[in-house]
């Protein structure tokens, strides 16, 4: 059993990075689809339905992460969405296709995918399991959940300052930038 401020913390971090997810996706579905594309994980046939489901599935899990009664079926869904995410990753870093946008919040960060996004997905997916443990039965005041909410946005902010000075970002070698930028060109 766990305390609830951790499923609190867990499920509005979870909120933060579906919905900025989402909505970095929702207004760009024509770089989606090459994002999705380039991961060549899909059937071509899959890619443009993908494109156009996927934003709508991650504001859906977001809105119904924030409402205890329905938070267990978003937090499982996030699990399975970040696992798939995670694995399409990993196939291409297996591959050794280490310039492909990793597409996660938006195309402005052009994050190449690596070992450390993987880690942080893992992250997220634990962060996942923390609403579908019981926990124990006490009272949660608000200010239990204001205090979830700052645990929540700090933790959001710190994984955006990991992917932004992880190893790989292209913008810190021209030649290798230089690659991304033409993955990015052919999408």
């Amino acid at each position: 059993m766990i305390d609830p401020i951790f499923q609190y913390a867990s499920a509005f971090l979870l909120a933060l990075v579906t919905g900025s997810a989402a909505a970095s996706k929702a207004g760009q579905r024509d770089i989606l689809e090459g994002v999705i594309a380039n991961y060549r994980v899909l059937p071509s046939i899959l890619v443009r339905p993908t494109a156009y489901v996927l934003p709508i599935v991650e504001c859906a899990i977001c809105l119904a992460l924030l409402f205890p009664m329905s938070r267990h079926v978003a937090a499982a869904a996030a699990l399975v969405l970040i696992g798939i995410f995670t694995i399409a990753i990993g196939v291409n870093l297996i591959r050794g296709r280490t310039w492909v946008d990793c597409g996660c919040f938006s195309s402005t960060l052009r994050q190449p995918i690596s070992w450390g996004v993987v880690a942080r997905n893992a992250f997220f997916m634990i962060a996942a399991t923390l609403p579908l443990v019981s926990s124990n039965e006490r009272a949660v005041a608000l200010g239990d959940i204001a205090a979830a909410a700052v645990i929540a946005m700090a933790l959001f902010v710190l994984s955006l300052a990991f992917s932004l000075i992880a190893p790989g970002r292209p913008d810190r070698d021209r030649k290798k930038s230089h690659a991304f930028e033409t993955v990015l060109r052919a999408r």
